[in-house]
């Protein structure tokens, strides 16, 4: 009896070991196969990512002046009995409109007014061979998009009511929600500072200066805004050069994805520069902002407390499929529950289309 225990327990540990070989293969192999798929998606976007900067400013284009952001002293607001916590110098004036508040816009270049221009670096991809390349719509036409000023130092100032005459709010936050192509006309003295707004918005237009890099190039090549979406933060740019660019294949798949689709993966850059990171749908469908696909992360618990993380991502990089196909484009990092939310390409194709 001793001897056939004997017997079984060495069939039992050949066959664990068995077990545990094969796991070890199919780890091997798994992995084998991520690497693989990571270096199909790195190799797709250091051939076709692109590095989008642009600088931008808005002016009157009848009178060619350029446009500036009011802003007042504090020693003004003072003078005049406005209690303010500012420890600034100067403070930005907003109005009240129908639906929220904006900033009020003047030629006078003033002691304390700043310029309404911007210097914008995003990322985007080649998605033609012929040149045609999706961006965030920050990075195509800033001055279309509600995101352009959220994240800039502003200091909080006062708010005007919409006919300039009283102070409705003060030490107000900047808008979250201001779209500088869509700034109602203002006219009239704001307040009692002997200030005078004469600006209508049909009246403006943008210099811009937009440059790209494409793939390992460090050679800036001009480029050309073309449209930008009407329901999505992205926008399609142009670059014209002889010969054919190497484009990223397009796959919608939008209506198959589910929560909990796995095979989704994010370009990130840090220290040691490019790295692919896989991801999981969290969420998708419409919202205020548009409609997205909410992806989870992969970070380490180390990661997770690093609050720099949300500087490794740049919106308007292509979000991958496990074919190394552009399933997305990156949008924003969501800090507070380490998500990601990505713009489905099919709005993307409408561009092209």
């Amino acid at each position: 009896m001793r001897k056939i225990n004997q017997i079984f327990l060495l069939l039992f540990c050949f066959c664990l070991c068995i077990i545990q070989a094969a796991a070890q293969t199919n780890s091997i192999a798994n992995e084998t196969n991520q690497n693989s798929i990571n270096q199909n998606i790195l190799s797709n976007y250091e051939k076709s990512g692109v590095q989008v900067k642009q600088h931008w400013k808005l002016i009157n284009k009848y009178s060619g002046k350029q446009l500036y952001f009011l802003y007042v002293s504090v020693k003004t607001l003072k003078e005049k009995g406005v209690k303010t916590i500012s420890q600034a110098e100067a403070v930005p004036v907003y109005v009240e409109t129908e639906t929220s508040f904006e900033p009020i816009l003047v030629e006078n270049k003033g002691q304390y007014n700043v310029p309404v221009e911007q210097t914008v670096s995003e990322g985007g991809f080649v998605a033609t061979k012929d040149g045609y390349i999706i961006t965030s719509l920050r990075a195509a036409a800033p001055w279309n998009s509600g995101s352009t000023y959220v994240g800039t130092t502003i200091p909080p100032g006062i708010i005007m009511s919409s006919d300039l005459k009283k102070i409705k709010v003060v030490d107000s936050t900047p808008p979250v929600d201001w779209i500088p192509s869509h700034t109602q006309p203002q006219r009239g003295m704001v307040g009692n500072f002997g200030i005078k707004a004469n600006f209508d918005y049909k009246n403006t237009k943008n210099e811009t200066d937009l440059s790209v890099l494409i793939g390992r190039s460090d050679r800036p090549m001009d480029a050309k805004p073309i449209m930008s979406s009407g329901k999505e933060e992205i926008g399609l740019i142009k670059v014209d050069l002889p010969g054919e660019l190497n484009a990223l294949e397009l796959n919608d798949n939008y209506d198959s994805l589910n929560k909990g689709s796995a095979d989704n993966f994010i370009i990130k850059k840090d220290a040691n520069g490019l790295k692919v990171m896989k991801t999981s749908v969290v969420a998708k469908g419409s919202f205020d902002w548009g409609t997205t696909i909410q992806l989870g992360n992969s970070f380490s618990e180390t990661e997770k407390e690093n609050k720099a993380n949300q500087s490794l991502f740049n919106s308007g990089n292509p979000v991958f499929d496990g074919k190394g196909r552009v399933i997305g484009i990156y949008q924003s990092f969501n800090s507070s529950d380490q998500t990601h939310f990505v713009i489905p390409i099919k709005f993307g194709k409408e561009l092209l289309n």
